[in-house]
């Protein structure tokens, strides 16, 4: 049989909940996913957050909690909670399963190349059987390189030139990206040296500008198997974000910390710098300083504290303020998309998740995204 094209109408599709950092983004996701579910359709959600994806950095990257009774024999209902999957370890919350956390180590870096690679394969599974991905996540890049034919470069560690900008300090190394690229130098984070560096080794080595989202062409997937007699699918997409007012995700972002703060997070840092991961899960040695200051927020300033560079208030000031600046900087990356469904709570979000999957308006949306 010659292959065809998946019809319109039974192309598969997906969800992406993002927003900016304390927005509630990964409490509505488990919302609509338990909704999508109580509709008698499975879903699952792939995280695609920059830093989730490291173990043990759980408290300040805002993961979300995992259904479990020990760390070590964890079962639900007879199930195991921990899953291996082809993009690491997958598990439960709220009773919806999540991919894409806890797949790296923290002493290495991990890159966006690898994630979409990862995640792709995760969604090309759950399309496979017929389980609605819910995307979810505030690292704009990780999402747009997972949805859209974004051309990341193939560029090479290179030493020499690593070497030479880690003398530069990090105001240097922004003002060089912002001459060479402005566009990527209001969505980076200024503060993270090792993000410039290697931001900075793909422009060097390319001749140009990181490459921007085409975002009017989504990504195809093709079968892992010969026999299917399909040969490509496009997905259908809804995005919604989740955005509160300027003054309300402010007292997000304070409460926010102050709960993190009671549960451990100062624990949590001290742990990773001396010991590495909790529950045997060792990274032969904690993690340095400099690479802690690298993952930005949280770890940066508490960081900072703990080497007496910082009073606990100055910390504490230093984190919501960051935060905020963080949260604007994803919204900037976001306000080039025009395709985004913004929404205030959780009763708009799932109004536009049912009008989504109705039979008619699924069908006007494919139409559009082709």
């Amino acid at each position: 049989m010659p292959d065809m094209k998946v019809p319109q109408d039974s192309r598969p599709s997906i969800i992406v909940v993002l927003g900016p950092t304390a927005s509630g983004k990964s409490d509505l996701a488990v919302k609509i996913a338990k909704w999508v579910k109580r509709k008698g359709k499975s879903a699952e959600i792939i995280s695609a957050d920059s830093r989730q994806v490291y173990r043990g950095l759980d408290l300040g990257s805002g993961k979300i909690a995992r259904d479990r009774s020990n760390p070590h024999q964890m079962r639900t209902n007879g199930n195991r909670i921990f899953e291996k999957n082809s993009g690491g370890l997958a598990y439960y919350s709220g009773g919806v399963r999540h991919h894409m956390l806890d797949v790296a180590k923290p002493k290495r870096q991990y890159s966006v190349a690898q994630h979409q690679k990862s995640a792709r394969t995760i969604l090309y599974s759950l399309f496979t059987n017929h389980s609605l991905p819910i995307l979810c996540g505030g690292t704009g890049q990780y999402i747009d390189a997972l949805l859209y034919d974004y051309p990341i470069p193939e560029v090479k560690p290179n030493r020499a030139l690593r070497a030479r900008l880690e003398k530069k300090s990090t105001e240097a190394l922004f003002a060089e990206l912002a001459r060479l690229d402005s566009a990527r130098a209001k969505t980076i984070d200024p503060h993270n040296p090792r993000r410039l560096i290697r931001t900075l080794e793909i422009i060097y080595s390319t001749n140009a500008p990181v490459p921007k989202m085409p975002f009017r062409h989504l990504h195809t997937y093709r079968p892992i198997r010969a026999n299917r007699s399909i040969d490509t699918m496009t997905p259908k997409v809804i995005k919604i974000g989740i955005r509160p007012p300027d003054d309300a995700l402010k007292t997000r972002i304070a409460k926010r910390l102050r709960a993190r703060m009671k549960q451990g997070m100062v624990k949590e840092v001290v742990r990773l710098h001396k010991n590495g991961l909790p529950a045997g899960r060792s990274l032969g040695g904690g993690l340095s300083w400099k690479r802690l200051d690298g993952f930005g927020l949280e770890y940066r300033f508490i960081s900072h504290y703990l080497r007496g560079m910082l009073t606990k208030p100055q910390m504490m000031e230093a984190i919501e303020k960051e935060s905020w600046r963080y949260a604007k900087r994803q919204m900037t990356w976001w306000k080039r998309d025009k395709d985004i469904r913004w929404v205030k709570n959780e009763r708009e979000a799932l109004a536009v998740v049912k009008k989504f999957l109705s039979r008619n308006a699924t069908k006007a949306l494919s139409q559009k995204v082709v």
